[in-house]
């Protein structure tokens, strides 16, 4: 008996010994490379941070994702590695790390690439923005920065996105709806391509940050003797590769000689809008999406965020623009066309804001719900907190239809561009939709794996649960909504003539009259973090073709006043820009080195700069033939003018300048 006691004492020492034998701590190490470039790792950097609790040794047992070159040290080609993304910029390895007692335990090795995802900051005026090189805007995956005042440290605007989506000829949904990409992207860096490789990344996954005195100082000293342009002149993205599947043309230049190609010492050079402007491009096909879609469109989008230098207009001084020329790629055409632009706004402290919308003036605003924003932190606007809105310019053409549609008071569009200007047929969608979007309630929140159609509705004004959006309450029949159905979410004052939202139906319960505005603080609401999407649509985006999107942030902040004063005063500066807003939404000739005006007083072009199409007015008894010629005096296209109002097709044209005649009379046509 007594042996066999000792034995169950021993065996239960020997089990107790092991018991205590800890697992030894693989604490992941980071390295920093370069695409195309090889990483090694050595056996000491793995081990320089690892440990073991019980003060055992430690070794290397096993190193994957690596090459071994001796028993010291490891490498890893990065040149065919094509996983490298601009939203993690991760590449991974892994070791297991082995204590003397035998125990296991496994650690990361992180290679962060040093040329992912380059960022730039759009500074010119009083906003700092950060430009992001696949469209998720305004933070860098680590910091939100949409800074205003610049250099104060208080930021207005969390992130922004662009969301399209329509249905393609077999009746299916297509989508590509970025929120955040915290679950994965929708969009990627670059034009649409069949080949990815190290030098794809090199090439596209940047931005291109230019302004008008760079490009002055390189129109005056192109043909100098040793001039050599500055790195964004030089490579300026203005072509892709049609051998690897890539748009020809990309970013817009000045073609000097008018042979299709970007030479800047030939005297070629960027055309950019505003006194400085960063150029990007994103698609949503060249990887697998992995955030709201189950079926990408298959589009391409040019974008290029500017600003001006104004700090004599209050106004402008705190606007950043964004035009998007949006390319369909694919082979499908789209109707129920919708593009959604969603904003997370974060008003200094970000829990206490309210969000609203101006249907008259297409805008999205955000205002903070209390006179003093936040509790005294750094960040937080404090007293006289300002507004930020996101204002719809001009969305897509609208179908052509030969008249001059109207707008004004109930007119066709309360609030689209070029409505009633006595041009026919260049009409632009303005903002059609306008929903709050949160995490909650139930029927905002995302239940489902099927978030491309619920994101696809949001932009409907239509409910999660499949029920539309109503007037009054939070917009749904279990909040308070009294109907009838409606378009755009808190509109306050701005929709009381036509009640456009309503399709001219008068709101049930006394609202939208009488001083009864439908808005958070009617409704009772407690200020919080603050989201929504305005929407523009619905409109048939044919395969191959492509549309325009111009949208700018204003801030406003009224120093005298208080949070709802701040609001009014957004909204009245984005009323006093209505007459300027198609010259602000182009380049503007002088970065052309081409005068201002070259047209007869019977002769006229406008927008010019154009895109695809060209109104030209021509002032004339009876009908005249005309010619287009390139800047060579190449023939291109000719036609007839007829009295009054012509439109003039250009879509097919690279950028450049070319010349309309028509008997004596000239006009200079600028293409972007």
């Amino acid at each position: 008996m007594k042996i066999s006691i000792t034995i169950l004492i021993l065996l239960f020492s020997v089990l107790s010994l092991f018991g205590q034998n800890n697992a030894p701590v693989a604490v992941n190490d980071t390295i920093y490379g370069n695409v195309s470039n090889t990483v090694y790792i050595t056996r000491s950097f793995l081990l320089q941070n690892d440990y073991d609790p019980d003060g055992d040794s430690i070794y290397i047992f096993l190193v994957s994702g690596f090459q071994k070159i001796n028993d010291t040290t490891w490498k890893k080609d990065l040149s065919n590695t094509n996983i490298i993304s601009p939203y993690d910029s991760i590449v991974n390895g892994s070791y297991i790390l082995r204590d003397s007692a035998g125990a296991f335990s496994n650690g990361q090795i992180i290679i962060r690439i040093n040329d992912a995802a380059h960022f730039d900051v759009l500074d010119i005026n009083n906003i700092s923005a950060i430009i992001s090189p696949f469209g998720s805007h305004f933070w860098n995956l680590e910091t939100a920065h949409f800074e205003v005042p610049k250099g104060s440290g208080k930021h207005s605007i969390f992130t922004h996105n662009v969301w399209i989506g329509g249905i393609n000829d077999g009746d299916t949904l297509c989508t590509a709806i970025e929120r955040n990409t915290r679950t994965g992207p929708d969009f990627f860096i670059g034009p649409i391509t069949s080949g990815m490789d190290s030098n794809y990344y090199v090439k596209w996954n940047r931005v291109w940050k230019a302004d008008k005195t760079q490009i002055q100082y390189h129109i005056n000293n192109w043909n100098l003797p040793g001039y050599s342009p500055i790195e964004v002149i030089k490579n300026w993205p203005a072509h892709g590769e049609p051998a690897l599947g890539q748009t020809p043309d990309i970013a817009p230049f000045y073609d000097n000689n008018s042979n299709g190609i970007y030479e800047p010492l030939s005297g070629d050079y960027p055309l950019i809008r505003g006194d400085q402007a960063v150029f990007f491009v994103f698609n949503d096909s060249n990887e697998m999406p992995a955030d709201t879609t189950i079926h990408p469109l298959g589009i391409e989008i040019h974008g290029m965020a500017y600003g001006y230098d104004r700090p004599d207009d209050s106004t402008l001084n705190n606007t950043l623009f964004m035009h998007y020329e949006i390319v369909n790629r694919s082979s499908s055409n789209y109707n129920n066309t919708s593009i959604g632009l969603f904003t997370d706004f974060d008003l200094g402290f970000a829990q206490d804001d309210y969000i609203a919308c101006d249907v008259t003036n297409a805008m999205a605003y955000s205002y903070n719900g209390h006179v003093t924003d936040g509790n005294g932190e750094e960040y937080a606007y404090g007293a006289h907190p300002p507004a930020i809105g996101m204002k719809v310019i001009g969305g897509p053409y609208l179908e052509n239809d030969g008249i001059d549609n109207l707008s004004g008071e109930c007119g066709f569009s309360l609030n689209g561009l070029n409505f009633g200007d006595n041009v026919v047929d260049n009409e632009r969608y303005g903002m059609t939709n306008f929903l709050y979007y949160s995490n909650l309630p139930y029927y905002v929140t995302d239940t489902s794996s099927d978030v491309g159609n619920r994101y696809y509705n949001y932009m409907r004004s239509i409910w999660n649960d499949g029920t539309p959006m109503i007037y009054g309450g939070n917009g749904h029949p279990t909040t308070g909504g009294l109907g009838p159905d409606c378009n755009f979410m808190f509109p306050g004052n701005s929709d009381t003539v036509c009640n456009y939202g309503t399709n001219g139906i008068l709101p049930n319960g006394g609202l939208n009259q009488n001083g009864n505005y439908w808005t958070e603080a009617t409704v009772g609401n407690i200020p919080d973090d603050r989201r929504g999407v305005a929407s523009i649509g619905p409109f048939n985006f044919d395969a191959g073709e492509k549309i325009p999107l111009d949208y700018c942030f204003t801030w406003a902040r009224d120093y005298q006043g208080d949070n709802n004063s701040s609001a009014e005063l957004l909204r009245e500066r984005i009323a006093a820009l209505a007459p300027s807003w198609n010259t602000l939404i182009k380049a503007p000739l002088t970065y052309f080195g081409v005068p201002d005006k070259m047209q007869s007083a019977s002769l006229k072009v406008y927008p010019n700069p154009v895109l695809d199409r060209a109104t030209v007015i021509f002032e004339g008894a009876s009908e005249q033939p005309y010619q287009l010629f390139s800047i060579k005096g190449e023939l291109l296209s000719q036609g007839t003018l007829k009295s009054g109002s012509n439109l003039l097709d250009i879509s097919t044209l690279k950028p450049g300048v070319y010349i309309l005649k028509s008997g004596s009379r000239n006009a200079r046509v600028v293409k972007m």
